[in-house]
C-alpha cells in the first residue's frame, strides 16, 4: 500500500466516524486515551468546533489530525489530535496530514501552530520536529511544541 491508495480529505467525518476512529486509537495513546477523555465527548467537540484533516481507505477513517482555527487574536492553530490507525501507520498518513494542515493554517491566514504530545512519544516528537516545531515548555509528562508559520496572506 503507497499514499496514492489513500483518499485525503478535510471535515467530512461524522461525529460517529470520528468516534469509532478514535477507540480503534486509544490505545496508541500514551497514556490511553479512554484514560483522560471521555471519546464520545471529546469526538463531538471535535466534529462541532474543529476543523479535520482525514486520510481514508475506502469508507474507513484511518488518520486523524483535529486542529482549531478559532484564536483569530493571536491567530494560533492547536492541534487537539493526531492519530493513525496502528496498521496503517508508517505510510507517511501523519506527515502528509500534518503538512495539509500547516498549509491550511498558511492559507488562512495563521502564524502559529502548536500542539501538546507525550515526553515518551519520540515518533511522534521527530515528526513535529521535522515540521519545524520547537518545545515551547516541557513536564514530567507532556512537552508543548509550537511551529510559526508565514501566512500566504
Amino acid at each position: 500500500m503507497n499514499c496514492s491508495e489513500f483518499d485525503f480529505k478535510i471535515k467530512t467525518a461524522s461525529c460517529e466516524e470520528i468516534i469509532n476512529h478514535l477507540i480503534r486509537c486509544a490505545d496508541n495513546f500514551n497514556p490511553p486515551l479512554y484514560t483522560y477523555v471521555n471519546i464520545e465527548e471529546y469526538s463531538r467537540k471535535i466534529n462541532n468546533n474543529a476543523i479535520t484533516f482525514e486520510s481514508w481507505v475506502g469508507n474507513n477513517l484511518v488518520g486523524l489530525i483535529a486542529a482549531y482555527f478559532n484564536n483569530y487574536d493571536t491567530k494560533a492553530v492547536f492541534i487537539t489530535n493526531v492519530s493513525v490507525i496502528k496498521e496503517y501507520q508508517g505510510y507517511g498518513i501523519a506527515s502528509i496530514l500534518l503538512s495539509n494542515t500547516i498549509k491550511y493554517g498558511k492559507n488562512n491566514g495563521f502564524i502559529s501552530v502548536a500542539l501538546e504530545v507525550n515526553i515518551n512519544n519520540s515518533n511522534a516528537i521527530k515528526l513535529y520536529e521535522k515540521y519545524g516545531f520547537i518545545a515551547t515548555e516541557q513536564s514530567q509528562e507532556k512537552i508543548k511544541m509550537k511551529c510559526i508559520i508565514l501566512s500566504d496572506k
